[in-house]
């Protein structure tokens, strides 16, 4: 459960969160999973790890379909996690290389 409750609990919205609400339009296994999470108040909105969303889908139904859909959906967002940091890493370095030696 989050420790924060009211408008602070909105910050603390997990990456994860955000991106699995923007895939609820989606015709497959993970827009269903994003649908039944939207709809389901209990759904830990501040999780980042699988382990810990897996947890809730266990507690939520033993249903194996929704760890693979729930799996699916991770390995996609972390995907695209990776791809940024990645991006974010050669940008900064580029800006590294650029300066160096210039002062």
């Amino acid at each position: 459960m989050c420790p924060f409750r009211g408008s602070m609990t909105t910050y603390w919205h997990s990456l994860f969160w955000q991106w699995l609400q923007r895939q609820s339009r989606r015709e497959d296994s993970v827009g269903e999973f994003a649908r039944e999470a939207l709809d389901d108040p209990t759904f830990p909105r501040w999780a980042m790890s699988l382990e810990t969303l897996r947890e809730y889908a266990a507690v939520q139904s033993p249903d194996l379909s929704r760890f693979q859909a729930l799996d699916r959906a991770y390995a996609e967002w972390y995907g695209t996690v990776e791809a940024k940091e990645a991006k974010l890493d050669a940008e900064a370095e580029d800006v590294t290389l650029d300066t160096w030696g210039k002062d």
